[in-house]
């Protein structure tokens, strides 16, 4: 069984100069190792207790700590410190034998397409973790039993219902991908049935660990992609660590980072090499 917690940055639909992306993130972890991350992790952040003011050992059962605060930091005097502090969240997925998968949407390209009845930027994103989680999910998974995926998403009261009713349809019905095939030299679609995503939830973030650390790689990646403040290598070497990769070459594009539609012009500040280590651009 797998548990995948959803956060989200650049909440809304319009497309603004101040939120011209959506940024949608999960962090997924075999249910196995669960405990064992979130007890580490608390060990790990607590001598930032004092400095962050938080408590470290209720951290996910009743408090939290925003990505924002952290962010905020790293533009003041403490930069160190919180460039150090966002690492230790960003890494605990990848030490864990979990994985993020990232989507972002261009809203000024996804609103340009021609499409009638065009999805919400928030659904179409969901759609698009659902079938990565999905194909995650049955690859990592030992057998047709342990492919299960529990989403949990942070708690969203302007559109948790609509929300829940996009996923329960897509739980039910699964998705339709329509891609050129060049051999055919026409357009292909193909149907991906997403019922291994077994249950899709809400919860309050202070209630959460995994919901706190997806925060932090929603907001990270999208301080990167809209250039709001210079990142620290090693907050961004932490976040592509963690990120989910091509099984056949560790390319990260399409697989840990989504970038849609394609016709986005967005370029991410780092590259995956064949020899697996990123290069700033």
């Amino acid at each position: 069984m797998f548990i995948a917690y959803i956060d989200e940055s650049g909440f809304s639909s319009q497309v603004d100069t101040k939120q011209p992306f959506y940024v949608l993130s999960a962090v997924i972890i075999s249910s196995k190792y669960l405990k064992a991350m979130n007890n580490k992790l608390r060990e790990e952040v607590s001598k930032f207790e004092i400095e962050m003011n938080f408590s470290a050992k209720s951290l996910g059962l009743g408090s939290e700590i925003k990505a924002k605060n952290c962010i905020s930091m790293l533009k003041r005097e403490r930069k160190a410190l919180a460039s150090e502090f966002a690492q230790c969240i960003l890494n605990a997925p990848n030490l864990y034998s979990g994985a993020v998968i990232n989507i972002i949407i261009d809203k000024s390209e996804y609103n340009k397409r021609g499409v009638l009845n065009k999805k919400k930027v928030e659904f179409k994103a969901i759609e698009l973790l659902f079938e990565r989680l999905s194909k995650y999910t049955s690859y990592h998974s030992t057998d047709d039993n342990d492919n299960q995926c529990i989403c949990i998403h942070d708690e969203n009261k302007i559109l948790s219902d609509e929300m829940q009713s996009e996923a329960s349809q897509l739980r039910k019905i699964g998705n339709f991908v329509t891609y050129w095939n060049e051999i055919k030299g026409s357009s292909t679609t193909t149907h991906n049935s997403l019922n291994n995503i077994a249950d899709f939830a809400y919860s309050d973030s202070k209630n959460s660990l995994g919901i706190i650390i997806a925060d932090f790689f929603a907001s990270f990646l999208y301080q990167i992609i809209t250039k709001n403040m210079e990142i620290t290598d090693g907050i961004i070497r932490s976040l592509y660590n963690s990120c989910d990769k091509s099984r056949r070459n560790g390319v990260i594009n399409g697989f840990g980072i989504k970038i849609y539609p394609e016709s986005s012009q967005l370029l991410l500040p780092f590259e995956l090499r064949k020899n697996r280590h990123f290069q700033l651009s």
